[in-house]
């Protein structure tokens, strides 16, 4: 795959605002069907005593199984720190629209997208793993963005449908809710972050480098990524 902008050129300002949509599922069947195909929902939590959480649910990820959806774990907390991958049949993934509600499921595991505003929207996120469960209500603190008009970076220079994409849909939120190992829940609160990235070529073989972060403080929220 190729850049189909220049080497060294900056994306054109201003990044198109976040809009609902773009937390629906963007991979056709036939795009999900390649083998290097790739979609995913990150969130991931931070709380002022110490945890930290990552959730990855996974429509498709060659990384942990070409034929299967997934739940990623990844956590932290002053005691305890793991990450593990649950791989599920494809036909535990679903997607369901409906009036002011839209669901992700995978399994046992949910995101449902609550409010069909976009400045009033919020995530409600059900984690029902071995060894952890969690239920958070997750506000974004302001939109999100595209980084183009469409989210992708990248479309091959030969065949447009070569394609890596992605939605910065929350890049701040204020989260609470339940968190807990072993069936013994917590009560959580902090910040917390959601992309959906989509391809159909995995990241990891046709991008040469990537560097993503963010910085959070009570005055601003910074965010950077360069491909």
């Amino acid at each position: 795959m190729t850049a189909s902008i220049a080497a060294g050129a900056n994306m054109v300002a201003p990044f198109v605002p976040f809009e609902l949509k773009w937390d629906a599922p963007q991979l056709t069947e036939a795009e999900l069907s390649r083998n290097s195909a790739v979609e995913w929902w990150y969130f991931d939590l931070s709380t002022t005593d110490g945890v930290e959480l990552v959730v990855i649910f996974g429509r498709k990820n060659p990384m942990w199984s070409a034929e299967k959806a997934s739940v990623y774990i990844e956590y932290k907390d002053q005691s305890t720190s793991f990450h593990r991958v649950h791989n599920y049949e494809r036909s535990q993934f679903s997607w369901t629209s409906g009036h002011g509600v839209n669901e992700l499921k995978i399994g046992p595991n949910s995101v449902k997208i609550v409010g069909d505003d976009e400045s009033s929207m919020h995530y409600e996120i059900l984690i029902d793993e071995p060894g952890i469960q969690g239920t958070l209500t997750m506000k974004p603190d302001h939109r999100g963005f595209l980084p183009t008009f469409d989210g992708c970076y990248f479309r091959g220079k030969n065949d447009a449908s070569l394609k890596s994409c992605v939605s910065f849909s929350a890049p701040l939120m204020t989260v609470s809710g339940t968190l807990g190992l072993t069936g013994n829940p917590r009560e959580v609160t902090g910040v917390g972050y959601h992309d959906h990235p989509w391809a159909t070529e995995q990241f990891f073989w046709t991008h040469n480098v990537w560097h993503w972060g963010r910085a959070t403080s009570a005055e601003s929220n910074v965010m950077f990524a360069t491909v």
